[in-house]
């Protein structure tokens, strides 16, 4: 998946990609922590501890209703 985001759009998604996008990306993919801290040279609780905040910051439970977000917004590309 690639996330889509207009820069011009003040989406709270977008505000959260400036600073978390690519463990939101990795994420979307059905990376685990422990992958996606791989991917991105950082441990596996940096990448937890960063997606608890994207799930905080968006008003989310859990990763699944973040990726249907994403999806349901077209903030995802799935080609």
């Amino acid at each position: 998946a690639r996330i889509l985001v207009d820069d011009g759009e003040q989406t709270h998604f977008g505000r959260a990609i400036a600073v978390e996008g690519s463990t939101i990306q990795h994420l979307c993919n059905g990376l685990s922590a422990k992958e996606t801290g791989k991917k991105m040279h950082l441990s596996h609780r940096t990448v937890e501890t960063h997606r608890s905040n994207i799930l905080h910051k968006l008003g989310f439970s859990n990763a699944a209703e973040l990726i249907r977000y994403a999806v349901k917004e077209g903030l995802v590309d799935w080609q």
